[in-house]
């Protein structure tokens, strides 16, 4: 309890101790304690005169202490008043006048206490026109001796905004009258700013969620439904109301409800994880919908404690998958028909050149009429160039058809076998030297008839356009295989290519000049061919000094190792 001087001291100022901050509270009974200890101690020396000088000396130093503490104390409670943030007031409603007001008003406010004291209407222009009904209402609870708190914001004397706290308390005299109130105004600018920022963001989150295109829910460990944002309505066509509360299973079709079920024991097993799981669901009408969802676990964690699941529709990409395969099913089919029709039409065609051109073989061999013999020459190089295109044909349609195969290579034996098949090719030119140097490991293994076809199409190229005026037409055939690739390189000195044409000579169809006697296929399958088998072909070419064509290709030896 205060004693009677500090309560005559605090009415002196119109302060109400109840209104004063605890601490203030609290520093005040220190000094009313102080104060009655040095009664005490008083009253005690008047009735002990009998005592001795010695204990009288010591009481006087002990009197002397405790008079210190008490000024200590009133100095500390002096600087309290002075530098404490909050600002206390009190107002006579008698006469309406400001009574007091600490000096913590011209920090807050902008002015000085003297200016609030000579001016009672300075305090009101300070606040917000929009703010005024709420100090209003404040005043209007004070006037029938409400206790009333209240925030509003003032402007500063530098025009700055500030959110100020308001607590006011009336007093009533003994005659049931308020004669005045008390107030504390505290600085609350900095609490608001951050409400507000953190208002804003639960407002752009909460904007984000309700507009996304996925849908958000919360489930507890049972599957019932504790949140559902609004997109999930439009996503699932259910009222909100239908949602909340309700179990998330009974929407989902009977026949992935075991799928559901096991998503959901692996989120119970395992807090925090996330799991994935695309389940039909009965929308309003009762149509079927997909829902692909990701769900995490998060029961663990204060404040969600629930399923988070973040789902979208994708009927109707599920929808097309499904109309792809069915597509695809279909392509797949005429590929194999489209397989079955080459074949038969290259087989049926080429079973008629063989028999003419036995048949040519034999008239040449029965007469001896030279220009009977030419014409029969230039039938039989016209059958020739259509069998070799009919080859093409089906070489690029197996090519393109087929998967790529493993079989060991013999590139010794395939590289002679294909030499001896294009020995006659032109035996009008010069015979060609060929030459082959072979360095290869034990285990090549690549696709067989793709190897051929390439080997093949460069040889008999390279025969096919030797160069005439060379004395010595030679072909050069290295082979070089490791454990990871084979190094394929073909070079002739025949007539040679212009660089310029060096990226169109593997176009379907191209032919260099008009001298070529191919039909423009044959480079264009060897570059499917290598790509098929995941490799690699670089040419080399200049016109009158021959041409080089260097292939890598992965031995899949290797790779199965791997």
């Amino acid at each position: 309890m205060l004693n009677k001087l500090l309560l005559r001291q605090l009415q002196k100022r119109s302060i109400s101790p109840e209104t004063l901050p605890p601490e203030m509270q609290s520093l005040l009974n220190d000094i009313s304690s102080s104060y009655e200890h040095f009664n005490k101690d008083r009253e005690m020396l008047e009735r002990s005169i009998d005592l001795t000088s010695q204990e009288m000396k010591e009481l006087n130093h002990k009197l002397k202490q405790e008079t210190l503490e008490v000024k200590k104390a009133h100095e500390e409670l002096k600087n309290f008043f002075m530098n404490i943030e909050e600002v206390f007031y009190s107002i006579d409603l008698v006469n309406y006048k400001l009574i007091h007001i600490s000096p913590g008003c011209e920090k807050m406010f902008g002015y000085s206490q003297a200016e609030f004291e000579a001016n009672p209407h300075l305090w009101r222009s300070l606040i917000l026109q929009e703010d005024l009904p709420v100090y209003d209402e404040a005043i209007s609870n004070v006037l029938i001796g409400k206790s009333h708190i209240c925030c509003l914001r003032i402007r500063h004397l530098n025009k700055s905004i500030k959110w100020l706290e308001l607590k006011m308390t009336s007093h009533i005299n003994a005659s049931g009258e308020i004669i005045r109130f008390d107030g504390v105004s505290n600085d609350i600018t900095g609490r608001k700013e951050a409400e507000n920022t953190v208002k804003e963001n639960e407002n752009r989150f909460r904007s984000l969620i309700e507009n996304s295109n996925e849908g958000i829910i919360l489930l507890n460990e049972n599957g019932e439904c504790l949140f559902a944002s609004r997109s999930s309505e439009k996503i699932l066509q259910k009222p909100h109301d239908s949602l909340i509360s309700n179990n998330f299973f009974n929407i989902i079709l009977e026949e992935d409800l075991e799928t559901m079920s096991e998503t959901f024991r692996m989120l119970k097993e395992n807090p925090g994880e996330t799991f994935n799981c695309t389940v039909r669901i009965y929308g309003e009408n009762g149509e079927v919908m997909w829902i692909d969802s990701d769900s995490t676990n998060l029961m663990h964690v204060k404040g969600i404690e629930a399923i988070v699941t973040n789902f979208r529709d994708v009927t109707d990409r599920i929808n097309t998958l499904d109309l792809l395969k069915a597509k695809n099913s279909d392509l797949e089919k005429t590929n194999i028909e489209l397989d079955k029709f080459v074949y038969s039409v290259t087989h049926d065609l080429r079973a008629p050149l063989s028999s003419i051109l036995g048949l040519i073989q034999m008239v040449k061999d029965d007469n001896a009429n030279h220009e009977l013999e030419e014409n029969i020459d230039m039938i039989h190089a016209s059958v020739l160039k259509l069998d070799s295109f009919i080859q093409d044909i089906l070489d690029y349609a197996r090519n393109s058809r087929t998967e790529v195969r493993g079989d060991a290579i013999d590139f010794g034996e395939m590289i002679s076998e294909i030499c001896g098949n294009l020995k006659f090719m032109n035996r009008q030119n010069k015979q060609v030297n060929i030459v082959t140097k072979l360095h290869l490991t034990n285990n090549f293994i690549s696709d067989k008839g793709r190897i051929r076809i390439l080997l093949n199409n460069l040889i008999s190229n390279a025969i096919k356009y030797q160069n005439q005026n060379c004395p010595d037409p030679m072909i050069s055939i290295n082979v070089d295989t490791s454990d990871t690739e084979a190094d394929i390189v073909v070079k002739d000195n025949g007539i040679g290519i212009d660089k310029a044409l060096h990226d169109k000579i593997f176009d379907m169809f191209y032919r260099v000049s008009n001298i070529s006697s191919g039909n423009g296929l044959g480079l264009y399958i060897v570059k499917e061919a290598v790509n098929k088998l995941n490799g690699s072909i670089v040419v080399d070419s200049e016109p009158g000094k021959g041409t080089e064509f260097r292939i890598k290709i992965p031995n899949i030896y290797s790779q199965n190792s791997n």
